[in-house]
């Protein structure tokens, strides 16, 4: 059965859900389950490529004039990258695929029928990365919502003894955890390293060029556009480097989320400490919504942001699925709307 049926929640359709209702994501993956779609590239994007790809070719013949430009040629490679560009759109076509994410487990679907599935469970045998550095499961280059497909099966990955002993299921075991020790998230050190040494290296690298060009010219024959831009390359990268390196204050630091509330530890030392008496009081909803925070309490340095810890998309999602329940069980969603928690869904 084709799994874009009415049981299914397409993944796009989350921003209005979310407006609307007080349903968390955790909710529609473990009700009716999640559709992620992989479509292929637009007919625009082989157009674009083919017509820069003609330019590419034809630049240096019209640099010997035009009138000597063999048409024909021209022609020929015209007709070529045309075939070779509908050949990869057929392709890019029959690799669609459909992602079906529930309480249960992933399923990836191409061409209407099922390809390969996989249990949660399955995370507590082999893991879910191994199978996909096997190519047992094989996710399709890119679809929206791809980021939080992987997380979610990295953390099944790193929690597989919690959800073997719920049965396989994602729901039991987020709230198993919920009720015991917690949902624990750590500082992401690997996507910091990388983060950091990318924009360091950059800014470094135009340092380098700002200071080979002016070993070579002196400043008096820089015109001040030249270097009105190098002093603003050198600012933004410089910029983005400090931002980079201050992300490292946070190294160390541990989130836990339970039904008691939210923790953070750095070094074994707690850094702030959350009830969901504090997180759900209007002013710190208001507050978590205009900052785009994970959690905020009413004090202005009791904000946190998930994009700090390891599986960010996962913690984002299952910590607004507790939260929603708080909301529900105080009865807070009969004085507020999800609007004025979540924001609006274009947001």
């Amino acid at each position: 059965m084709w799994p874009m049926g009415n049981k299914h929640v397409a993944f796009e359709s989350l921003a209005e859900l979310r407006a609307t209702t007080w349903r968390s994501v955790l909710d529609v993956i473990s009700q009716e389950g999640l559709v992620f779609r992989r479509r292929p590239h637009p007919i625009w994007f082989y157009v674009f490529v083919s017509l820069a790809i003609l330019f590419a070719f034809a630049a240096p013949l019209a640099g010997r004039g035009w009138e000597s430009i063999p048409v024909d040629v021209i022609g020929l490679g015209a007709l070529v990258i045309a075939g070779v560009a509908a050949v990869a759109r057929a392709i890019d076509v029959a690799w669609d695929a459909t992602i079906v994410v529930d309480d249960n487990g992933v399923e990836i679907w191409r061409g209407g029928s099922k390809r390969v599935s996989a249990a949660w469970g399955e995370a507590a045998a082999v893991g879910l990365l191994n199978m996909l550095q096997r190519d047992a499961l094989d996710l399709p280059g890119e679809f929206k919502g791809r980021d939080f497909v992987v997380a979610l099966m990295n953390w099944c990955r790193e929690n597989r003894t919690e959800i073997a002993a719920a049965g396989g299921s994602l729901n039991r075991t987020v709230e198993a955890m919920a009720h015991g020790s917690g949902l624990h998230f750590n500082f992401d050190w690997w996507d910091k390293a990388l983060s950091s040494t990318l924009l360091i290296g950059l800014f470094l690298g135009v340092l380098v060029l700002v200071g080979v060009a002016a070993s070579q010219e002196s400043l008096a024959s820089l015109g001040a556009l030249e270097i009105l831009a190098s002093i603003a390359l050198t600012v933004v990268f410089g910029g983005l480097a400090l931002l980079s390196a201050l992300d490292w204050k946070d190294a160390g630091l541990k989130i836990t989320i339970s039904t008691q509330g939210v923790v953070t530890n750095k070094h074994n030392r707690a850094t702030l400490r959350l009830t969901w008496d504090q997180i759900v009081k209007p002013a710190a909803l208001k507050r978590r919504r205009d900052d785009e925070a994970l959690v905020c309490g009413e004090g202005e340095a009791d904000t946190l942001f998930s994009e700090t810890f390891r599986f960010a998309p996962v913690l984002a999602e299952l910590f607004e699925h507790l939260l929603i329940q708080e909301i529900n069980r105080r009865a807070i969603s009969r004085s507020m709307t999800p609007v004025e928690v979540r924001g609006p869904s274009d947001s």
